[in-house]
């Protein structure tokens, strides 16, 4: 994540939940979603959770200017999905 971060790239992130794991990871992503205005998903996150972020995560990046290299294309064709 903090490779992401430095590169001022937006993201959805998807901790492992506590159920396998020891919870640090969602603490973590909160971190990183407060500070660089990431979503973070639970593990119950259903199909349209995980549209509605990338969506929302869209109209971010296309707000500030920043949609390169084709990413626009590659979302329309997961939300198509």
């Amino acid at each position: 994540m903090a490779e992401i971060g430095l590169l001022k790239k937006k993201a959805v992130i998807l901790p492992l939940g506590v159920g396998i794991s020891r919870g640090d990871q969602i603490d973590n992503a909160k971190v990183f979603a407060r500070k660089f205005g990431w979503a973070v998903l639970t593990e119950e996150a259903k199909a349209k959770d995980f549209s509605d972020a990338i969506e929302l995560t869209m109209k971010s990046e296309l707000l500030e200017g920043e949609v390169k290299n084709g990413v626009n294309e590659i979302v329309q064709l997961i939300l198509a999905v």
